[in-house]
């Protein structure tokens, strides 16, 4: 296809804005917005209502996540007074900036729109947007169980990665659950046992579904038994850690606890007393552990009971192998000259360090994401005598210290004149404010 600039232009002085998008394609002449024919036999025109020559950019956007945001921009047609609308579907557009905001929750039935450009003398061009529904994001949302299988009356922990915080929680199959995802099994069972669902909701809709097998109590040897709920085997803990178990009768229901207590096995063999607790019945209990006063390595956790008449039932639970993984004492004094403070990532104590980047002798741990974050302005430039504008958008941002990549925004390059960005595109991520670093070794 040949463009006659010279014609263009000439046809300018006679069609006013028509000439903008006037060009030879074979032997037909194309104009935009005229409303008439040309005399020429064989030489027609588009009529006042086509969108020849006026583009959306991008002309469509595929799996957008739920609350992100894009920016669309515009170029071509009467070349200015450009407006963006919201023709079909969810979410919202910024009629000046082009850019479009997804809802916060998608579903099946709800997950796409179309949006549309218009410029000064009615010209219209449309984009579509598919977004991301939460069964697709729910991959980013995961439940962990401190155990798959509880018995009758006993409680475990549920913990929730990934999403955005605050969480909901809900249960079908027996029992309950409360709003710090504390599980709670039914006191009885319709069979040996049952299989129930939990569920995990973050604040974007996202959800997440786990099974626990719930059983009944076998009969024991010992008068009492135990089991530990809030710790999983071969789990790292740093810190001060609540150590929860429950208590229940085995052979002789007459038996009732007075008191627990908690029996650290070191890597050494010997064993310590770490916590006791008292019990005026059978139940839930919790004793709190103190793992930086020990050092790091691996150890087993064992618990003891003792009735009102002072009897003791030694290893009422099947004994727990944990590992303690604190910041050394050295980690913990450079930490502190970081400004920085010691908290607990993934089981392991790490420092976190109000700054974007880890400083020399430090590494990001894990993935490098554990941080917070505030919202970045991200700016597309703007053109200078074109109509084209300014195109822009804002990051999301976290401000709960967690495994979380800073958030990003896209925006198009808006060049000086013509078109929009020439398909370059400006991507901008959240300020990173907080850090999780180790030593490097």
């Amino acid at each position: 296809m040949k463009n006659f600039k010279g014609l263009n232009q000439g046809l300018g002085q006679v069609l006013g804005f028509c000439a903008i998008s006037a060009s030879f394609v074979g032997l037909t002449l194309v104009t935009s917005g005229c409303g008439i024919s040309s005399p020429n036999t064989g030489v027609t025109s588009a009529n006042s209502g086509a969108s020849v020559g006026l583009t959306i950019d991008p002309s469509s956007v595929s799996n957008m996540a739920a609350g992100s945001t894009h920016a669309f921009s515009a170029w071509g047609g009467s070349g200015s007074g450009y407006t963006f609308s919201k023709i079909s579907g969810v979410g919202m557009i910024d009629t000046a900036t082009g850019v479009y905001t997804a809802p916060s929750s998608v579903t099946a039935g709800s997950s796409t729109a179309v949006v549309q450009v218009t410029d000064s003398v009615g010209l219209t061009k449309t984009a579509t947007i598919s977004l991301a529904t939460s069964a697709t994001s729910a991959q980013r949302l995961t439940i962990r169980l401190a155990s798959s299988v509880v018995f009758v009356n006993q409680t475990t922990q549920i913990t929730v990665n990934g999403g955005t915080a605050p969480y909901t929680y809900g249960v079908s199959g027996g029992g309950s659950i409360d709003v710090n995802g504390r599980y709670s099994a039914p006191s009885t069972l319709t069979g040996t046992e049952q299989t129930v669902t939990i569920t995990a909701t973050d604040s974007a809709g996202i959800s997440a579904a786990a099974s626990i097998t719930v059983t009944q109590v076998a009969a024991d040897s010992s008068a009492l038994v135990g089991f530990f709920t809030s710790l999983d085997l071969g789990q790292s803990i740093a810190g001060t850690v609540p150590v929860d178990v429950n208590v229940y009768q085995g052979y002789d229901s007459s038996v009732n606890p007075a008191y627990i207590r908690l029996i650290l096995e070191t890597p050494n063999g010997s064993r310590l007393v770490v916590g006791s607790r008292s019990l005026s019945a059978v139940g839930t209990a919790s004793v709190s552990l103190n793992t930086a006063s020990y050092p790091n390595g691996d150890y087993i956790l064992h618990l003891s009971a003792f009735d009102s008449r002072s009897v003791e039932y030694a290893d009422i639970a099947d004994p727990l192998s944990v590992r303690f993984a604190n910041l050394s004492a050295q980690a913990r004094a450079q930490c502190t000259t970081q400004g920085g403070a010691a908290v607990v990532a993934n089981g392991r104590q790490i420092c976190q360090i109000p700054s974007s980047a880890c400083p020399v002798g430090w590494i990001a741990y894990g993935s490098g994401n554990w941080t917070t974050t505030v919202a970045t302005f991200c700016d597309g430039g703007s053109s200078t005598g074109c109509g084209s504008g300014r195109k822009s958008g804002t990051t999301g941002f976290h401000d709960t210290f967690q495994d979380l990549a800073p958030e990003t925004v896209t925006v198009p390059e808006v060049a000086a004149c013509g078109p929009a960005n020439s398909g370059r595109n400006r991507t901008c991520a959240a300020t990173i404010t907080k850090i999780g670093c180790v030593l490097r070794n």
